[in-house]
C-alpha cells in the first residue's frame, strides 16, 4: 500500500524531531498551509500507521492523525 496522505502530528512528537534534526528541519519547511506534512502511508495495524516522510524517514503515527489525499 502506498497512498499519499497528510499528517497532523500529535502533541509530544518532539522526541522524533530530536532524533532526526536535519531531516525534520526539511520536513517542517515543506509544511502545508494547515500545518500538516505530506507523506506516504505504507501500512496500518492496531491504531498505528506506518508512514514514509520526506528524506526517507519511516515512522509510526496514530491513524487518527492521518488524512488520505488520493
Amino acid at each position: 500500500m502506498n497512498l499519499k496522505c497528510r499528517i497532523k502530528l500529535p502533541k509530544g512528537y518532539g522526541k522524533f524531531a530530536k532524533e532526526h534534526p536535519k531531516e525534520w528541519a526539511s520536513i517542517l519547511m515543506d509544511k502545508n498551509e494547515d500545518g500538516s506534512i505530506s507523506g506516504v502511508l505504507t501500512s496500518f495495524s492496531y491504531g498505528k500507521a506506518t508512514v514514509k516522510l520526506q528524506g526517507g524517514i519511516i515512522t509510526n503515527i496514530p491513524v487518527e492523525c492521518i488524512e488520505l489525499v488520493e
